[in-house]
């Protein structure tokens, strides 16, 4: 099973690049998108664990009500092996997981042509009925193109966990490629 990208995502990402090498990147980038859909979908931990670089930055959100605002949710970090051994959790409680992608943004880094930025909307349904929508960033170096490492991960949810409402958010409050100091 290959769960591939809508076409009208794709045509958005490659109509976007400004050579050929970028080009390149880009559709080797919507191969990335498609594989790790697919590795969620199909529960493949070893293809998660392989595209995860092992000192991936991994962010996950929940709302807490900070003081100042309200409506963003506060950060979790989680080294690559926490994040793997929740995620297999997750997977093992649940006869199936369906993820889907939308809203998909690349970003070139300005300095590094070796760093795409990802930004996308993600939904989650388990069969446990559990169900999340949100912002996912990832941040991938294509230093080795045969071997692309997610560097960062940041979920940032859609609906608040305690009152079941849709969470706000400002456009620079969405984390992204430029959030990071990168050389």
């Amino acid at each position: 099973m290959y769960i591939a990208i809508a076409p009208h995502q794709y045509s958005k990402i490659m109509g976007n690049s400004s050579e050929v090498t970028d080009l390149r990147y880009r559709q080797m980038i919507v191969e990335l998108i498609e594989n790790f859909r697919t590795a969620y979908n199909r529960r493949d931990i070893p293809f998660l664990k392989d595209i995860f670089s092992d000192e991936t930055l991994i962010i996950t959100g929940k709302v807490l009500y900070p003081q100042k605002r309200a409506n963003i949710p506060a950060a979790f970090n989680q080294t690559q092996t926490q994040y793997l051994s929740n995620l297999q959790k997750a997977f093992n409680a649940n006869a199936y997981i369906n993820i889907k992608f939308d809203d998909i943004a690349v970003t070139r880094h300005e300095v590094n042509p070796n760093i795409y930025g990802i930004t996308l909307k993600q939904e989650w349904n388990a069969s446990g009925g559990y169900h999340d929508e949100g912002w996912l960033f990832l941040m991938i170096d294509y230093e080795d193109e045969n071997n692309p490492l997610i560097w960062v991960r940041i979920w940032q949810p859609l609906i608040d966990d305690n009152t079941g409402k849709e969470i706000h958010y400002d456009p620079e409050d969405i984390l992204g490629l430029g959030h990071f100091p990168i050389k």
